[in-house]
């Protein structure tokens, strides 16, 4: 029934919208004209600029994303960040799409986990943007847009030409201040904007080196490199952009709660500090953008070795349970768009066409590993446990259509075709030419329709979709099902409002419901498809902004949600019920400074009895600039309070000399961290 209410419902709403014919003829512009070209979009949608970027914490890239209302990102060392919205553990980036002008960042049938987008090549400070576009209602946005888009824009321009931050602190950690204040955190950025005759550039880079708060020190080395040309060509801009980025860093991993509450281990101790990972990233990309259409062309290579043991001595007592994932890939892209003003029966529209083709091919193994010395078994099997070369082709085209059917009424149109291709080369000598080979190709299409009408009045925007779309599941599980739930149908539908009473006061409010299809999932670990039912969610949300005087501005977010899995009374394992935020900031001249409040609420987990603890944190930011000086403070978790960042319920054998028992595992979030930050700015 809610399939059918998801696309009827905004059919029925637009029905009865009837045009004025002369407030149609009246509209402003010409024919062709792009007033705008904003993607079809929930209510509570959002984005924030480089001004609202400053007044929040935004030292890592997990920053950034923390900030984004409605939205969670768990961050580990080195690992991509387990993104949380629309009542979705997204995972690594399985239903969230990631995109850094306009490049995704998600890495299909990625060896470690499907989707994986490591936002570490960033540097926050060159961001001049970051949105966040909930459900999948888009239709120029990809298969991985479950749950929604997380949008990246870079800066186009350096503001003053020029600036070089150096940022240095410490976690104070009692009992271990001593220890702390003798392995501070370092990170250098510089940007530049040099001058051009035409255009505009941007050179930036960033190294940095993070211990953490832990008994075992990361050594989490960092450096990215980001340039970038922006010129005008004819009668439109020429962007051009490559980027690096390397990463290396030890990781305590996740710790077993018997072992805490025993106190065999601290907080910040590890039962196997030799976890951790190697990244390397490249990037060049180069597009145009005209007034009527655009094209962007793209090209990455990556390289990733995760280490990685939660379950310790569970499956070997003897060598331990590591297991190292090493995924190599390229990836090719190309996207282009055509967008236009029209008019059809005296209706004033906006009409975007476009299409993207991405070609990755990867390869993708599993070892087992001791102290990441790779074994010559798999757990009573030869190593490699797996060995694959997975090949993912897509091509897509869309169309979205907006309606100006009154002064007062829009009506929104879209569909998307999808065509993926999957190709996975076994080569694994003991499985390759077995009946547990786990190669094979598989092809599946989706036609994906979003349908939706807007009303608005003086003070206030009512908005109600409803999309079909499409939800694409790792190469590896696709052709070991031989495509049954390799490609399933996504179901949305939403009731939104904005209300503006005042120009100093802005809300916005969405009811919504979502539907998952019955799929398949791959497990890295085992190596083999799961099985994964139909799963249904429901929620509201609100936002609000107000700025009382001009030098103060209050925020705040809140997003309830709840799911079930078709036909079975429980909880989604670590989805999120609770998501909010809230702060206040104060600008004055050079000046300003910044309150923000975190919370993640409780979250079930696979086990019934094991509840992910739900955590509030309070952050504190300000900046100071004296002519060419910046002074500025960050201090996390202000009140030092105790809260798990990652939290899985596993099975776990804590050391040999006990039994395996399935229990919550957990890795402790940073505590009362300090950090200031010294800048030159011409």
């Amino acid at each position: 029934m809610f399939r059918v209410v998801a696309v009827a419902a905004c059919v029925a709403w637009s029905m009865p919208a009837r045009a004025d014919r002369d407030a149609k003829r009246d509209a402003s512009g010409e024919p062709d004209e792009i007033v705008d070209d904003e993607p079809i979009a929930s209510t509570t949608s959002s984005r924030l600029d480089r001004r609202a970027l400053d007044h929040r914490p935004h030292l890592r890239p997990t920053d950034l994303f923390r900030h984004l209302p409605g939205v969670a990102a768990i961050g580990r060392s080195g690992q991509a960040d387990q993104l949380l919205l629309r009542g979705f553990d997204a995972g690594q980036g399985a239903a969230a799409a990631v995109l850094v002008d306009g490049i995704p960042l998600n890495a299909s049938s990625h060896a470690y986990a499907h989707g994986y987008a490591d936002t570490h090549l960033l540097i926050p400070d060159a961001v001049a943007s970051i949105g966040v576009y909930e459900g999948g209602y888009a239709p120029r946005f990809t298969t991985f847009a479950t749950a929604g888009t997380l949008d990246v824009r870079t800066l186009d321009h350096v503001p003053g030409g020029a600036v070089v931050r150096i940022t240095s602190g410490t976690e104070l950690t009692d009992p271990l201040i001593r220890e702390r204040l003798r392995r501070l955190r370092y990170r250098l950025v510089g940007m530049a904007s040099p001058e051009l005759a035409t255009g505009s550039a941007v050179l930036a880079a960033e190294v940095g080196l993070d211990d953490g708060p832990y008994v075992h020190p990361e050594r989490f080395r960092r450096g990215a490199v980001l340039a970038k040309l922006v010129r005008p060509l004819g009668d439109g801009t020429l962007r051009a952009a490559a980027q690096l980025y390397s990463g290396r860093w030890l990781e305590s991993g996740l710790l077993a709660t018997s072992e805490l509450a025993a106190g065999r281990l601290r907080a910040f101790s590890s039962s196997d500090p030799s976890q951790g990972g190697i990244a390397l990233r490249s990037a060049a990309s180069v597009g145009f953008e005209a007034k009527a259409w655009g094209v962007l062309g793209y090209i990455v290579d990556s390289d990733l070795r995760l280490y990685t043991n939660p379950s310790l001595f569970a499956r070997d007592p003897d060598a331990g349970d590591q297991l190292e994932y090493a995924d190599e890939r390229v990836t090719y892209g190309l996207e282009a768009f055509y967008r236009r003003g029209h008019r059809v029966l005296g209706l004033r529209g906006r009409l975007r066409v476009g299409m993207q083709a991405r070609v990755e091919a990867a390869t993708a193994t599993t070892w087992h590993a001791e102290r990441r010395l790779r074994l010559a078994d798999c757990f009573a099997t030869a190593n490699p446990c797996t060995a694959t070369a997975p090949g993912m082709r897509s091509i897509a085209g869309y169309a979205e259509e907006v309606l100006d059917a009154s002064r007062r009424v829009q009506l929104f149109g879209g569909v998307r075709l999808d065509q993926e291709i999957w190709d996975v080369d076994d080569r694994d000598p003991e499985t390759t030419l077995g009946a547990s080979t786990l190669g094979g190709t598989g092809a599946r299409a989706r036609v994906s329709p979003t349908v939706g009408a807007r009303y608005r009045a003086r003070d206030l925007e009512l908005q109600l979709l409803g999309s079909a779309g499409a939800h694409a599941t790792d190469a590896r599980a696709a052709v070991a099902a031989s495509g049954f739930g390799a490609f399933v149908r996504t179901y949305d539908a939403e009731l939104g409002a904005r209300v503006k009473p005042d120009t100093r006061v802005e809300a916005a409010f969405a009811a919504w419901a979502s539907e998952l299809e019955a799929h398949q999932e791959w497990s890295a670990d085992t190596g083999a498809a799961v099985h994964v039912g139909e799963t249904r969610r429901y929620g509201l949300e609100a936002r609000v902004v107000a700025r009382p005087v001009p030098w103060l501005e209050l925020d705040g977010a809140a997003a309830v949600a709840r799911g079930r899995q078709a036909h079975a009374d429980r909880a989604l394992p670590y989805a999120p019920r609770l998501l909010a935020n809230a702060g206040l900031a104060v600008a004055r001249g050079d000046t300003y400074a910044g309150v923000r409040l975190r919370v993640i609420g409780a979250r079930a987990t696979p086990d019934p009895a094991l509840i992910a603890a739900p955590s509030s944190i309070v952050d504190v930011v300000a900046q100071h600039r004296w002519r060419w000086l910046l002074i500025g403070l960050t201090v996390d978790n202000l009140f030092d309070a105790e809260w798990r960042e990652a939290q899985v319920a596993d099975a776990v054998r804590p050391s040999r000399g006990v039994e395996a028992s399935r229990q919550l595992l957990v890795a402790p979030g940073a505590p009362l961290t300090l950090m200031v930050t010294v800048g030159v700015a011409p």
